[in-house]
């Protein structure tokens, strides 16, 4: 399968947690210099994994498996910010041996817009 369907039903909670995840991910970076530390991001996409249930779960069995064809991730053109944040970051990790760092700044520059939808100004 080459097209996943994701953020059809999705855990509340688990997204809360992986938006609080990512984003402390990127607080310590600031910390340590910009270096990111990718088992803070790896935590962060656990809780994506998480908030997507079974679809999340086997998009990223699929990857583990090794994808023939470039996949695409598809979610609700309703989607909040969060949700497409998560899933961004689950299509960071289609290849899991060589995640590009600059796919998981994407997922962090979506979840941004999140703060500016609520009137927060983004760090």
């Amino acid at each position: 399968m080459s097209e996943y369907f994701v953020g059809e039903t999705i855990d509340h909670k688990a997204l809360g947690e992986f938006s609080a995840l990512l984003r402390t991910a990127y607080d310590n970076a600031k910390i340590n210099n910009a270096t990111l530390d990718w088992n803070d991001v790896s935590v962060a996409l656990q809780k994506a994994v998480e908030a997507f249930g079974e679809d999340g779960q086997s998009y990223i069995a699929a990857a583990n498996d090794g994808f023939d064809v470039e996949p695409a991730l598809t979610y609700p053109v309703d989607a909040s910010w969060d949700v497409r944040a998560a899933a961004t970051l689950l299509f960071a990790y289609r290849y899991p041996e060589d995640v590009d760092l600059e796919d998981v700044d994407s997922a962090w520059e979506i979840l941004l817009q999140s703060d500016v939808e609520r009137g927060m100004k983004p760090n």
